[in-house]
């Protein structure tokens, strides 16, 4: 497998995979935790590229109340929900009736 973005969530999807079926075995052994921190490290790197994207993008469009709920959920992904809560709350102060804020104030 080439080693590109568009071979990550092939990667990812095998290496989950492969976790499901090492703990299913009960295979305890140092492959079984080298794949788990793999998979761990892998998922908290896409989290804080998803949270960097969602953070340029409302640099650029600070009052559009998408862009802003993005940034929610980003926040609510990363289990930052005082931030994600906050950022709800500050949608719905330019647009009450927001549908996708009072998803992400509710999730939250």
């Amino acid at each position: 497998m080439e080693c590109n973005k568009t071979g990550f969530p092939e990667a990812r999807s095998s290496l989950r995979r492969a976790v499901v079926w090492l703990n299913r075995l009960n295979v305890q052994s140092q492959t079984l935790r080298k794949a788990e921190l793999s998979l761990s490290l892998y998922l908290v790197t896409a989290i804080r590229r998803r949270n960097a994207e969602a953070k340029r993008a409302f640099e650029l469009d600070p009052l559009s109340p998408m862009i802003n709920t993005w940034l929610g959920f980003r926040y609510y992904d990363a289990r930052q929900y005082g931030e994600a809560i906050a950022q709800g709350r500050k949608i719905l102060e330019f647009d009450p009736s927001f549908a996708p804020a009072h998803l992400l104030l509710g999730q939250a």
